[in-house]
């Protein structure tokens, strides 16, 4: 089982602000959805690449979050 971070990225002059999600497998860059707060956001990157990945919550379970230290967000898959 794999963990998945996501953190925020910041507008530059070429980009608006993205959250990235990564885990070993693979990571995943989304723009920053402005009608979601920072944790929806957060979520939703999270399932996109949970998506990407084609992993099921059926066989995984679902995800919880919490935030780190640093600002960053983990998720991780909890089966009943």
């Amino acid at each position: 089982m794999q963990a998945i971070v996501t953190k925020y990225l910041g507008c530059t002059t070429t980009k608006l602000s993205r959250i990235k999600a990564s885990c070993q497998a693979a990571s995943l860059t989304v723009s920053y959805a402005y009608d979601l707060n920072i944790e929806e956001n957060h979520e939703r990157a999270c399932a996109l690449l949970i998506a990407k990945l084609g992993w099921s919550y059926e066989t995984h379970g679902e995800t919880v979050c919490g935030q780190l230290p640093d600002g960053n967000y983990a998720h991780v898959f909890k089966k009943d």
